[in-house]
């Protein structure tokens, strides 16, 4: 499967949150873990290519926005400043890996022909405007609180209070 393929079972999820690296994906795939959704971390959208019952929160989910037709489309964003500075320090784009490749082919033409090009600032915005264009739904995680969440999963068919939403967030460190 080439890496623009779609992910096979990526429209029977009901619900894709993507981001960036280092935008807390994790996290509220842990949150909705402990509300009982199933919801893998780059499960359908990652490496493996795995199937996960309800959900899946990747970066990797960006792309392919555009051609999900089933799932609700959340564009998740950390602040930029805090993104950049973590991916700067992690290093992941900057030798050639499969994610970098995997960045590169969905980026500009131009990336592509001369790599050097690419900040990780420029690569951030990019990356939010690619889901952006599709998303159904956007939210900051910083700025996430539980009743926004307990609405937004409501769309995706799931009916969940806010206090066991408010301790979800908070038990992730998301509160």
């Amino acid at each position: 499967m080439a890496l623009t393929d779609l992910p096979p079972g990526a429209n029977s999820l009901r619900l894709v949150i993507t981001s960036t690296p280092c935008a807390r994906l994790e996290s509220i795939a842990g949150v909705l873990a402990r509300l009982g959704i199933g919801c893998g971390h780059e499960t359908v959208f990652g490496p493996d290519r795995a199937a996960t019952p309800d959900a899946d929160a990747s970066w990797m989910a960006a792309p392919f926005f555009a051609r999900l037709a089933n799932p609700l489309r959340i564009l998740q964003y950390r602040h930029l400043d805090t993104v950049v500075d973590e991916l700067d320090a992690s290093g992941l784009f900057a030798v050639d890996t499969p994610e970098r490749r995997f960045a590169l082919a969905f980026g500009p033409e131009s990336w592509r022909e001369s790599p050097e090009l690419i900040s990780v600032r420029r690569w951030v915005t990019h990356w939010r405007e690619l889901a952006a264009r599709h998303a159904q739904v956007m939210w900051s995680i910083e700025r996430l609180t539980p009743s926004r969440l307990v609405e937004v999963l409501a769309r995706a068919g799931w009916d969940r209070n806010v206090d066991d939403a408010e301790e979800a967030l908070a038990a992730m460190g998301l509160s």
